[in-house]
């Protein structure tokens, strides 16, 4: 959130609150044998979209698996400690949200399934466990007026 959401106002994306998931999880074979762990490279989404030119290519190798990445508090806008960031291949992963097919979904389906196997395909599966809204945590009454008033949730300056 500190990254790219309540930077600005209003918050980036229209984003409102904060969905919390159960995470299941099954990494392929072909990963582990390759590199001994059970998550992938964390990969960065834009709009559904991977941002690394590796991924196409190394999808179809390792198949879609979750990745994960440690965040170094030190690079970060905001120093969470033990923070860490997953990332979840969905279907289509080469396009954004706004320009998939459902010939790319065919060809490129991602790894979200019902029930984990770790084939390539089928990796993952989030269920959703509740939301908190942002306006709540924060205790803004009325977001419009916040911002509207020179108000940010979040300042580089005199946050971090």
């Amino acid at each position: 959130l500190h990254n790219h959401v309540i930077t600005q106002c209003p918050r980036r994306y229209g984003i409102d609150r904060i969905r919390r998931y159960f995470v299941t999880v099954k990494s392929t074979e072909a990963l582990f044998a390759a590199t001994a762990n059970m998550f992938d490279r964390y990969s960065d989404f834009d709009n559904g979209e991977a941002q690394e030119s590796w991924s196409r290519s190394h999808w179809t190798k390792y198949g879609y698996n979750p990745g994960c990445l440690h965040v170094d508090p030190e690079k970060s806008r905001a120093a969470y400690h033990d923070a860490v960031w997953y990332s979840l291949p969905g279907g289509c992963p080469s396009r954004d949200l706004y320009s998939t097919t459902a010939k790319c979904l065919r060809d490129e389906p991602g790894g979200h399934c019902d029930a984990p196997n770790g084939t390539s395909t089928c990796t993952w599966h989030a269920q959703f466990a509740g939301e908190v809204f942002l306006d709540e945590l924060a205790g803004i009454t009325d977001h419009a007026t916040f911002c509207t008033s020179g108000n940010y949730e979040f300042d580089l300056e005199t946050d971090a």
